[in-house]
């Protein structure tokens, strides 16, 4: 699934390039067309990046012209039917157009998906991640925002069932990662780590105690993802979580600092 969205982002991406050729073609917005051209070819292919452009204040003359000319219930289609993709991806694009319009209009909300079904039943959480990047609201603020969100939105539309174990697994495997490339550690203490990291089936409490011994480890999150409200940012910000696991992981966060310290 993961796959199939990457790839139908790629191939939006592929229009928003030819809509940036086009821009400059008719010699408009020569300001911010070197720094769109940039960021669709250097940075990955992935939904943030679109929602990024959408949101650089640099970038409004070219969004701009997306909303007139390009991304546009009437064009958009069009664009879709002559790319050189498979019918299947074709199909698909389709199926995911108006969430790829919604966001164009609503880029300051969070994207996990361009299902925009999806999108609406998630519960919106960026007014939260703002609040927090500007140093206006603190964890109990945020957590009671997060929860008021969540109450919010109709009991059958959000999954209850979650390992959160294995959500915060996912967050340390990535500083193991992060520790690697910054040469913090060496290739042995980083497989050392990982082999700790996945001992046992699954991911656990105990799993999680284990690697959080380790000083490394610890010291790196603590500095890294705690001192500066990261951790915190990173779960409000996740477009791919629902509502519900917000909740949970932000429950859980002040037990996740504790096992830090």
């Amino acid at each position: 699934m993961d796959a199939a969205r990457k790839n139908i982002t790629q191939s939006y991406i592929r229009i928003l390039r030819f809509a940036h050729k086009l821009m400059a073609c008719l010699g408009q917005h020569l300001a911010c067309s070197d720094g769109v051209k940039e960021t669709l070819i250097r940075k990955p292919p992935i939904i943030d990046t679109v929602i990024g452009i959408y949101r650089d204040p640099d970038f409004k003359p070219y969004v701009d012209f997306l909303k007139e000319r390009i991304v546009t219930e009437h064009q958009l289609p069009r664009l879709v039917m002559v790319l050189n993709v498979k019918p299947s991806d074709k199909m698909v694009m389709m199926m995911m157009m108006p969430g790829f319009l919604y966001a164009l209009q609503h880029p300051e909300e969070n994207y996990g998906s361009w299902d925009l079904e999806a999108h609406r039943t998630t519960g919106n959480t960026y007014h939260i991640a703002q609040g927090m990047k500007e140093g206006r609201i603190g964890y109990n603020e945020a957590m009671r925002m997060l929860e008021a969100t969540y109450e919010e939105l109709p009991s059958s539309l959000d999954s209850k069932y979650n390992n959160i174990s294995g959500r915060y697994r996912t967050i340390i495997k990535r500083a193991l990662k992060e520790l690697h490339r910054m040469n913090i550690i060496d290739i042995a203490e980083n497989k050392r780590l990982e082999d700790l990291l996945r001992s046992g089936m699954k991911a656990s409490i105990e799993c999680l105690r284990n690697i959080l011994r380790q000083p490394v480890v610890s010291n790196f999150l603590q500095r890294e993802y705690i001192d500066n409200g990261r951790l915190m940012l990173d779960i409000i910000n996740d477009g791919s979580l629902k509502c519900y696991t917000k909740v949970v992981m932000m429950r859980s966060y002040p037990a996740f600092v504790r096992a830090i310290e």
